[in-house]
């Protein structure tokens, strides 16, 4: 399972995504993708970010499956019409292991 966040660009007369987009995106993505959760983080509202948890094999299918469903909500749910995709994700975090790195 991988995470992917879509990042968005919101168009200068939507200042918030809307509240119907999590559930937008699970209809959507039922029997389509093969998405377990859906997240959604509207704030800031200049650079709101949909998480997508997706059974994938690889990383590479996980974005892509991100980047369909994006693509597919963005023309079927009308309130996202203007809304633009930045890009799609996993997100990396450094690591620190406590039992190698003394902390």
């Amino acid at each position: 399972m991988y995470l992917v966040h879509v990042h968005l660009r919101p168009p200068s007369a939507a200042p918030r995504l809307p509240d119907t987009t999590a559930q937008a995106l699970g209809l959507l993505a039922r029997g389509r993708e093969p998405v377990t959760h859906v997240s959604v983080h509207p704030d800031p509202p200049a650079h709101p970010v949909i998480g997508l948890y997706l059974h994938t094999e690889s990383l590479a299918e996980a974005e892509a499956a991100a980047r369909r469903l994006w693509h597919h909500l963005h023309h079927a749910h009308h309130p996202l019409a203007a809304w633009t995709l930045l890009r799609a994700e996993a997100p990396l975090h450094p690591y620190s292991d406590p039992w190698t790195s003394g902390g």
